[in-house]
């Protein structure tokens, strides 16, 4: 009798897993990479922005990118006077 039991429950139990194997959802796929953005240094203070959202400046075919307008007036004050001088 132990037998029949075993076999039995040993049967139900080999079911469910499978049933549960079957069932299973496949994982989800990983998400796609940020696109990566450019950073460029600030010649005033040295913090590095996205050029996205940069304060720009062109000098010449230089474009110069700052983080705030704060620091880009301050650079351009300071090219004044150092033209002046």
């Amino acid at each position: 009798a132990v037998w029949m039991v075993r076999r039995i429950f040993g049967r139900m139990s080999g079911r469910a897993a499978r049933s549960r194997r079957v069932g299973r959802q496949q994982p989800a796929p990983p998400p796609e990479p940020a696109p990566t953005k450019t950073l460029h240094r600030d010649p005033w203070c040295g913090t590095y922005v996205a050029e996205d959202i940069s304060h720009r400046l062109d000098e010449g075919e230089n474009t110069l990118h700052f983080c705030s307008q704060e620091c880009r007036m301050r650079y351009i004050a300071k090219q004044r006077r150092s033209a002046q001088a």
